[in-house]
């Protein structure tokens, strides 16, 4: 006997809300670390959003912005009373075209998908100066070094 039309359409509604439970889901890195930080994201600038969804960042920029936009550092340290480092490993790349949104040209570690081709690990080095940043250098990072455990969990800022 052929299922009654009540029976597919309650099937129906049933896996319509499965898909969008699972497409609510889905969204890159920094979206989810948007939502993780919610309150300080609902305050930035709408440029500022668009940067840090983006992977971007900006001199002045906080802890949190940078988070969102870059996760988890590899490893923090005090300098001194006011100077924080955030030490990243990844890829630095330009792209070859400008691209809609622009993608990053530095991916950590964090980030899904596959490393780009052809391109050393580097490492990222992030200052702050009382909690804003102040710059970044990038740096080469030996093999050697890749074997060190991760000072901070990921989905953590780091505390100092």
């Amino acid at each position: 006997m052929p299922p009654s039309r009540t029976g597919m359409s309650g099937m129906s509604a049933l896996g319509l809300a499965a898909a969008l439970i699972l497409l609510a889901a889905c969204g890159t890195v920094q979206e989810h670390r948007a939502r993780q930080f919610s309150s300080a994201f609902d305050t930035f600038s709408a440029e500022k959003r668009e940067s840090v969804l983006h992977a971007g960042i900006k001199e002045g920029w906080g802890p949190v912005a940078v988070y969102i936009a870059l996760g988890t550092p590899e490893h923090a340290e005090r300098v001194d009373d006011r100077t924080v480092q955030w030490i990243y490993w990844g890829y630095r790349y330009e792209p070859a075209e400008i691209i809609v949104p622009p993608r990053p040209v530095f991916h950590t570690r964090s980030e899904p998908g596959p490393a780009p081709r052809n391109r050393p690990i580097e490492q990222m080095i992030i200052t702050f100066v009382d909690d804003a940043v102040a710059e970044w250098t990038f740096a080469p990072i030996q093999r050697e070094d890749l074997r060190q455990k991760r000072d901070t969990p990921f989905g953590r800022i780091p505390e100092l």
